[in-house]
């Protein structure tokens, strides 16, 4: 629901004067906006990957818990594997957009203390 408020925000009418700017300013803030609830949605994603790669491996026996093979335990390995990668295209993700976004409002907060 924010990121509808947030990208209805943005597509509102130009106040700027230089049209094509503001265009290029919007476009960045959609990105930025997208790119962290993307990357939100893949942690969630990849938590939940770990927790059934954990669940694969476990089973229970009269003698207590145990490992050994099922048809889930199978998938462990491929579950760990998607976690892992979902885990690491979220926190590209979400670190693209700090490492893009402070530079920006520096170069724009200088650029207003020239004018």
């Amino acid at each position: 629901m924010i990121i509808l408020i947030a990208l209805t925000v943005i597509s509102r009418p130009a106040l700027a004067h230089d049209p094509q700017r503001d265009a290029g300013l919007r476009a960045v803030r959609i990105s930025n906006i997208l790119s962290v609830a993307t990357g939100g949605i893949l942690l969630h994603l990849s938590v939940t990957l770990r927790t059934l790669s954990s669940t694969a491996e476990l089973s229970y026996s009269q003698t207590g818990w145990s490992e050994f093979g099922t048809s889930f335990a199978a998938l462990g390995p491929a579950l760990q594997v998607a976690a892992f990668l979902s885990l690491t295209v979220g926190m590209v993700l979400w670190w693209s957009v700090l490492l893009i976004a402070f530079p920006s409002r520096a170069r724009e907060t200088s650029k207003v203390a020239q004018a």
